[in-house]
């Protein structure tokens, strides 16, 4: 049997398809980013000159107009509108001699030229609507465009607008007898034949998607798609504590719960339209308690799509108590839904027969406001309510982190508030020129050693800056495969090397300061002016204890070891992994790293055990101060340094994330801003600006460190 037998009158619930109505194909999308409005010239079909389309955004699709109705997908089949069908020198002139006509009720098309006895003909019945069927149709047009191939007559397949019912049939056709393409290899081929993007009704996207998954046995749940910044996932989750306990049954098997048409209906519908702002699902957590954590993030500063906190109402429909309505746990979704988008909403709720209630609205004052029928039952600060739900996680981190943290950071929980970010420049990626340039990029050397982790995101940062990254291994260099000497720069990559056994880059430094080699061989790199060394996490411990940073006053040499900082055990006492907020502070480190990014305050990632830089003596402390060779520091939510916890996520002396050189080459810092170049898609929070509109940006602010050191690597010739 078939995939396509298989897969017919399968019920359409996967959402593995929905996604590929987001995203164009990337060939259409380039060529609609070469000029909007401008032609894309024509495209050759064994001769005949047919005119392409330019791709247009989704909401901006309409029905193919007269003289732009038919397009070669490949062999032998073409798709098309009723216009083309219709159009006899068109036809001929493409030399089809085959038609599938899919048209139904009173929006039929007729088979124009059937009765000259040139053309033969196939019909199906098939309405462009939700919850239509087209498994039939897709095996007999399938069936027939194998039959015709090897005929060798040229087919066309269209509806009416020869947007959705024709190219399902093609697709479907692609998909099962053309070699077995996958869904998207399929829909990229038909996107870049015709110009724009394929907008099929979501019954037929479900249809292509139980074909596809019966093709590549994929479990439910696996979502193919064009655009990963929308994410639909379709676990099957299960309830179970709540329900085995009033069963008294604790050693049972909970029971399955599935609301599969609730999500799959309201999904296909509205995702590809961008009808839902958020959606959450309350299976494991009660209408309140869903609906606080709905609002949760902005109370820690998050402004989650415009969203401050949900205001209930709920009519008493049923008997039962206030506290039945607001914590009774039963499967259900929550979307919010802008005023303007609320009317297709419901359309979509109507179609398919979901029962709906519009239970609130957000609010701009930060109050939660619970409704039952008439009465109120709740009127709070979101905030004051946030702190009562942390509360037992904060007893909780009593038993596991340094006290005096704990308490700093509940007092100071429900004041929180948006990350305070500030960009002094404009972040553009890479010119092209600088990134093909060849055998002229700079080379760096990606150290690592024996549990190293990182490398892989140090690696690509530089190369996406415009370096030739190579990775090294201290046992390359150990062992002479290779050396410094032929390197511009030096990264030494973050993790845990000989598992931190010897406090954290102990051992690290030790393979180094111990071998005569190795020692003679880094002190050759770090006295080349024409050099530079960044330490990142781990590698800010090494370069701290190889004494790289930060030096002796006026020289190149290194300070006594009874004066040399170093990084010790954070002032919480475990391992911190936190997105934190920097601010770049203008240092010796600006002439190399950090040019034009003074003064901006910047998220990133710490993740580490010993982050707290320990000054042994004073004077170094005020001497690091003067020279300014402290590169970033950590701040609070007014954008101000600060040694707060958990701001200041280690307890370093004026929120210090890290040190420089006099000459700011060697650069040592405990965050992580090589695990945020690619953008945005590695942070876990960035403004709206940011991201959308006209000013959204264009590249990483992270990404600008790289880039000015290879700036300064062209400014300062090799030696």
């Amino acid at each position: 049997m078939s995939c396509l037998d298989s897969a017919l009158g399968e019920a359409c619930v996967d959402l593995q398809a929905i996604s590929l109505l987001l995203g164009p194909s990337l060939k259409a999308a380039r060529q609609a980013g070469a000029g909007a409005g401008q032609s894309e010239g024509a495209v050759s079909l064994d001769g005949q000159s047919v005119k392409a389309q330019q791709w247009l955004p989704f909401e901006k699709q309409t029905p193919v107009s007269e003289g732009e109705q038919i397009f070669h997908i490949c062999d032998l089949v073409f798709v098309g509108s009723e216009f083309g069908a219709a159009n006899r020198d068109l036809l001929d002139g493409l030399g089809i001699r085959a038609v599938i006509n899919v048209t139904a009720g009173s929006g039929r098309v007729p088979n124009h030229f059937e009765s000259s006895g040139d053309f033969e003909y196939l019909h199906f019945e098939l309405f462009d609507q939700p919850g239509s069927d087209p498994s039939e149709a897709a095996r007999g047009s399938c069936e027939a465009l194998s039959r015709w191939g090897q005929e060798g007559r040229r087919t066309l397949v269209h509806c009416s607008a020869g947007l959705s019912r024709s190219v399902t049939l093609v697709l479907a056709w692609l998909m099962e007898s053309k070699k077995g393409l996958s869904l998207l290899d399929a829909v990229e081929l038909v996107n870049e034949q015709r110009g724009r993007r394929v907008q099929c009704n979501p019954s037929f996207w479900c249809f292509l998607a139980a074909l596809e998954r019966r093709q590549k046995g994929w479990p439910p749940g696996t979502t193919p798609s064009f655009d990963f910044t929308r994410w639909v996932v379709e676990d099957l989750e299960k309830m179970g504590f709540d329900a085995a306990l009033v069963r008294q049954a604790l050693h049972d098997r909970a029971d399955w719960v599935h609301f599969e048409t609730l999500m799959d209906s309201v999904l296909e519908g509205c995702l590809p339209q961008y009808l839902i702002m958020i959606s959450l699902d309350f299976v494991f957590l009660c209408l309140c308690i869903h609906c606080r954590e709905y609002c949760k993030d902005s109370v820690a500063g998050v402004q989650v799509l415009g969203m401050s906190y949900l205001i209930v109402s709920h009519e008493r429909r049923s008997p039962g108590s206030v506290l039945e309505k607001l914590f009774g746990e039963a499967p259900g979704l929550v979307y919010e839904v802008r005023r303007a988008d609320l009317p297709a909403v419901w359309r979509v709720f109507e179609a398919e027969g979901v029962r709906a209630l519009e239970i609130g609205a957000t609010r701009a004052d930060m109050r939660a406001v619970f409704h039952v029928g008439s009465e109120c039952v709740l009127d709070a600060d979101v905030a004051s309510l946030h702190c009562i739900w942390e509360a037992t996680s904060f007893q909780l981190e009593r038993l596991q982190c340094s006290i005096p943290c704990v308490e700093e950071e509940e007092a100071g929980f429900k004041n929180r508030r948006a990350p305070p970010y500030q960009l002094t420049y404009a972040p553009e990626p890479t010119a092209d020129a600088v990134l093909l340039s060849g055998a002229r990029r700079h080379r760096v050397a990606i150290v690592r050693q024996e549990g190293s982790n990182g490398d892989r995101e140090m690696a690509a940062s530089f190369h996406m800056a415009g370096f030739e990254a190579w990775d090294v291994h201290m046992s390359d260099l150990l062992e002479g495969r290779t050396s410094l000497e032929s390197f511009r720069g030096a990264a030494f990559v973050g993790g845990f090397s000989y598992a931190d056994t010897l406090d954290s880059a102990k051992g690290w430094a030790g393979s180094v300061l111990f071998s005569p080699k190795l020692a003679a061989q880094f002190k050759a790199f770090r006295s080349r002016p024409d050099t530079f060394a960044l330490g990142i996490c781990n590698g800010a411990q090494l370069l701290a204890l190889l004494g790289w940073v930060p030096g002796v006053e006026g020289s190149s040499d290194s300070l006594p070891l009874v004066e040399q900082p170093r990084f010790v055990h954070n002032r919480s006492s475990r391992f911190e992994s936190r997105f934190v907020t920097v601010r770049i502070e203008k240092s010796a480190a600006t002439k190399v790293w950090l040019r034009g990014m003074e003064g901006s305050r910047l998220g990133v990632w710490v993740n580490h055990g010993e982050g707290k830089c320990h000054f042994p003596t004073k004077a170094v402390y005020e001497r690091v101060k003067k020279n300014q060779l402290i590169p970033m520091r950590y701040v609070d939510d007014d954008g101000q340094p600060t040694e707060k916890y958990p701001f200041c996520p280690n307890g370093s002396p004026d929120g210090i994330v890290g040190l420089c050189s006099e000459d700011g080459r060697q650069m040592a810092i405990m965050p992580h801003p090589e695990r945020l170049t690619a953008w945005p898609w590695q942070w876990p929070y960035t403004p709206e600006a940011w991201t959308e509109g006209p000013s959204r940006l264009k590249a990483s602010p992270w990404l600008r460190l790289f880039q000015n050191v290879r700036t300064w690597c062209d400014e300062n010739g090799a030696s």
